[in-house]
Parts: C-alpha cells; structure tokens; sequence
C-alpha cells in the first residue's frame, strides 16, 4: 500500500498530521500572536487587529512558515468551563498541595476578589 501511494504523491510518505487547534489557543499567524475563537472541520477563526476577527482555510494556516501554537488552556480552565468547575478543580489543586481547602471557599473568595476590584 505504501509503495502505491509513494508512487501516486512524492509527498505521500512524508505527510505529519496536523496539530490539535482548539479555541482559547494562541497562536502565532502571519507575523501576530492571535487567539483562537473558533475551529471548523476546514477553517479557524482568528481574533484579528484590523477587524474583529478573520477566518482562515486550515490548510493555509498549518502551512504557513510562522505558524506556531504559543498557549493551550490548562485542564478544566478551557472557555465554556463553568465557574463552579473551575472552582472544583482549584480546590483538588490546593488540597493536592497540602492546602485543605473546599471548593466553596474558593468560590467565596472569588466572589470577595470580584467585590473588590469593581469601582466605587
């Protein structure tokens, strides 16, 4: 099979897959570090300088020389995570650490911080 495909494309053995690409993931594209919004089965969509965001053909953006992936969101901090998971997961990390420390208490401080930090 490999023989047959070798000879149909010069390229056909030496083909990588492409990176994972999800959104929350910055990227450096067409001389920028851009934010991830968005990604289809054939484009992604960038946060863009000059316009509020630009769609781009995957295949141009894996090709091209400067793309790069600089940031992938940590486990259980992704976009779309709920607060309440967040908060969970802060809490697991802190008692992993040695620091008892419920998930409420997390929230509450959260919320104590957002309080504030809001003007007055």
């Amino acid at each position: 099979m490999t023989e047959i495909l070798g000879r149909l494309s010069p390229l056909a053995g030496r083909r990588k897959r492409p990176p994972s690409l999800g959104a929350g993931q910055r990227i450096r594209f067409d001389h920028q570090v851009r934010g991830v919004l968005e990604v289809t089965a054939q484009a992604a969509v960038l946060e863009d300088a000059e316009a509020p965001h630009r769609v781009v053909a995957l295949i141009d953006l894996f090709e091209a020389p400067d793309f790069e992936i600089l940031f992938q969101p940590r486990a259980g901090y992704e976009p779309g995570t709920s607060a309440t998971s967040r908060q969970g997961g802060k809490a697991a990390e802190l008692s992993a650490a040695g620091h008892s420390v419920a998930a409420k208490t997390v929230g509450n401080r959260r919320c104590r911080h957002a309080r504030s930090a809001e003007p007055r």
